[in-house]
């Protein structure tokens, strides 16, 4: 209870009775929405009108299509060939056409084969619709914690909502996996994770967390789904191509550094001899945060969700969107059939 001469004091801030009459975290929901729109506004009309125009040559989106060609007329993957659709480079950081895992290039196969304008238009509005759908949904009814979260996050989440990149899928993917655990659809949940950690990699710290929570049906379709997406994968890239990217993934790692990523951080705190050991250290404190909370899952799904960002050497805005699956166990989803 606040005493007398506080809530007197409180009640003479400016606003305080709106905050009062609408109850705080409605406020709180306003505030978040609020701010989350005018990021975009600010990105679409300010800062990266570009983004608007999905089908640049230099987009997320453009170098996707631009992968899918190169297997289709059976050039390499992560080289740039004679006559192939053109992707811009930035050598050191970025010496290569591609850098995801070959699995969404074989994705974007059949969709290179259609018209270049219009497949990368509905590629971007569907993923911005999906990831700003999440993001409005945890707003509307998350906790006071997610909602917060939407707030500190909320520069990133515009960025990926309008850049068209992978992520924008993959934030409402991850939402989707939460959910299905929680609803008891272990399966869904496993073959989610699997999806998610083909499109990125990182995400397989979500396929640790069944196995230590102890849920086999969902670690299980973990594992066939990921055996299923391999061979997926062989057969549209190829093997030579799948060798490379362990190639580009090393280089990606040692010349690609973010400012964001936990090495950049520690180079800048002065601490440039520990760098190097940056990322072994986040997977293994990783694995042991979510051993650690195995039994509570909120709390273990939220640090799989931290693992899946930060084991990454290559952390940027559109990655820091990804954290907002720390508080999907906030959020609840009325409708989501539950399995007993």
């Amino acid at each position: 209870m606040i005493p007398k001469p506080a809530a007197t004091a409180v009640s003479t801030i400016p606003g305080w009775r709106v905050i009062e009459r609408l109850g705080p975290l409605r406020v709180l929901r306003v505030t978040a929405a609020a701010y989350f729109a005018a990021h975009l506004l600010r990105i679409a009309i300010f800062d990266a009108p570009e983004f608007l125009r999905p089908w640049r040559v230099s987009s997320d989106v453009s170098t996707y299509y631009a992968a899918g060609l190169r297997l289709d007329v059976g050039h390499p993957l992560y080289a740039l060939s004679p006559g192939d659709w053109p992707v811009p480079l930035f050598p050191p950081a970025v010496s290569y056409p591609f850098l995801s895992p070959p699995f969404m290039a074989v994705l974007w196969r059949p969709l290179s084969l259609l018209p270049a304008d219009p497949v990368m238009t509905v590629w971007w509005l569907i993923g911005g619709i999906l990831c700003a759908a999440t993001v409005l949904w945890t707003i509307r009814a998350g906790s006071a914690i997610a909602v917060a979260g939407v707030i500190v996050l909320a520069p990133f989440l515009a960025s990926t909502t309008l850049s068209g990149d992978v992520n924008a899928y993959l934030v409402p993917l991850l939402f989707a996996c939460w959910w299905s655990s929680a609803a008891g659809r272990d399966g869904a949940a496993g073959a989610l994770a699997s999806l998610a950690s083909a499109i990125k990699l990182t995400p397989v710290s979500l396929a640790w967390w069944l196995l230590v929570r102890d849920r086999r049906r969902g670690f299980a379709a973990f594992v066939l789904t990921s055996a299923g997406l391999a061979g997926f994968s062989l057969l549209g890239a190829g093997l030579d191509n799948h060798l490379t990217y362990l190639t580009v993934s090393r280089s990606v790692g040692a010349d690609a550094l973010s400012p964001f990523s936990v090495p950049e951080l520690l180079r800048a705190a002065g601490l440039e001899a520990l760098a190097p050991l940056a990322i072994p250290g986040v997977a293994v404190a990783s694995i042991a945060a979510i051993w650690a909370l195995r039994r509570r899952p909120r709390a273990s799904f939220a640090a799989a969700a931290v693992a899946a960002v930060f084991v990454s050497p290559v952390v940027h805005a559109v990655t820091l969107s990804l954290l907002l699956a720390a508080v999907a166990p906030a959020v609840p989803l009325p409708g989501w059939p539950r399995r007993t």
